[in-house]
């Protein structure tokens, strides 16, 4: 077990578990990461010269050996990020260790000059139960990363709330960040686009039952993750050249499947807005320049974005928008609740159709609600509403009471392949 490491990357790349002598097959254990951020240490180098700094970073860690358990250890991560890593029989028992070492930091540290200074700290902690170790190198890393990408992201909510100081993550975020940097890892080369697949879901005229539209939806299903859940998915295809890759090959299949879509005037797919309004202008030229126009002129394509473009600039939104427009595409803002509605140029943009999230339909029941809501986007008089999330008759006919005509939903029908 090292007393000290210097220089730990957060990538994880360093084996992480190594650190520490985790021979502990005698009984159940749960490893125990914290990690304390210590923002304010950048202050005393500038005020106190680089040796207080030395100094002080220390007695920091002297402090936070102090009240270890005998299987643990302490490492700075930068300048002002401590790990620190322990041992413990039981939750409860780390979460008792973590309040301790929360408690050592909080009293005053003393400068060879004789002056005193005062820091907040912000901890966040992850544990996870321990199995025998007889897992390979690639194992140890990924479950060693989670953790310590658990525990930052702890520190962070901490941070926010100046009352806290001390944050715990729960084993089911620890296992949800592991599952996220395998997906990103897997991505993070060529997009694998021989595992994946397109499903459509069809956007249905409530009261006829008619399909106005298919939203392509696409699926991954990879021999060592499974199917990747497809809200991970859209997460993390956002601006890298992988992203790039699979947003163009998506358009291609979409348009290569359209011929066998005969009973629809319209298809959509959803398109990241940090590759669509992005200043590399290589997606919206394939849109705009490359893509067959004889295909888009049989089977009109709409493009789905998120509402958070309403922050971003507006003079490149527009500028993009209206391009796409005069370019034939139709533009959709997708999951938009009414805070979305309040944006001083949204009635500036050439949107035809805006979905409403499943939170917001999912409150039809609640009718005093819901009409504010309606009033909210019955404010934009050009654009269609289509309500997702329908997931039963009483939903559709409630919907179309309030005066919503369309929706989609597992109700009206759920995605397939064709």
């Amino acid at each position: 077990m090292s007393d000290m490491q210097s220089n730990l990357k957060f990538s994880g790349r360093e084996d992480f578990l190594t650190e520490c002598d985790l021979s502990i097959d005698s009984f159940p254990a749960i490893c125990v990461v914290v990690v304390i951020d210590a923002e304010d240490l950048r202050q005393i180098q500038n005020l106190f010269g680089y040796e207080a700094f030395t100094v002080v970073r220390r007695n920091i860690a002297g402090r936070l050996k102090a009240g270890l358990p005998t299987l643990g250890f302490v490492s700075f991560l930068g300048e002002d990020r401590l790990v620190v890593k322990f041992l413990a029989e039981n939750e409860n028992e780390g979460k008792v260790h973590s309040e301790r070492l929360h408690r050592m930091l909080e009293s005053s540290f003393d400068l060879d000059s004789g002056e005193t200074v005062d820091f907040v700290f912000n901890l966040g902690v992850a544990m996870s139960a321990c199995k025998k170790i007889d897992l390979s190198q690639k194992e140890k890393r990924k479950w060693s990363t989670s953790l310590l990408a658990s525990a930052e992201i702890a520190m962070l909510n901490a941070r926010k709330d100046p009352s806290l100081g001390l944050c715990f993550s729960s084993e089911n975020e620890v296992k949800l960040i592991s599952r996220r940097i395998e997906v990103e890892r897997l991505l993070s080369g060529s997009a694998p686009v021989e595992e994946m697949h397109l499903e459509y879901q069809p956007i249905v005229e409530l009261e006829s039952g008619t399909i106005i539209a298919q939203e392509a939806l696409l699926r991954w299903n990879n021999d060592f993750l499974g199917e990747v859940e497809p809200y991970l998915l859209l997460e993390l295809l956002t601006d890298s050249r992988p992203a790039l890759n699979l947003a163009r090959w998506t358009l291609d299949e979409l348009l290569k499947n359209s011929v066998q879509i005969v009973s629809v005037t319209n298809l959509n797919i959803n398109i990241s807005p940090e590759l669509l309004f992005s200043r590399d202008r290589r997606l919206l030229d394939y849109l705009v320049n490359d893509i067959s126009n004889a295909n888009r002129k049989n089977y009109p394509i709409s493009l789905e974005f998120s509402p958070r473009i309403l922050a971003w600039s507006k003079k490149r939104i527009l500028q993009v928008a209206n391009e796409l427009d005069e370019a034939g595409y139709g533009l959709i803002l997708d999951d938009v609740t009414p805070r979305e509605l309040g944006s001083l140029f949204l009635s500036e943009l050439p949107i035809k159709e805006l979905k409403i999230s499943r939170k917001v339909t999912s409150m039809i029941f609640k009718h005093n609600s819901f009409a504010k809501i309606l009033e909210a986007f019955s404010s934009l008089q050009n654009a269609r509403l289509v309500a997702k999330g329908v997931e039963d008759k009483n939903m559709s006919n409630a919907l179309l009471n309030m005066g919503i005509l369309y929706g989609q939903g597992y109700y009206l029908g759920k995605p397939k392949r064709l």
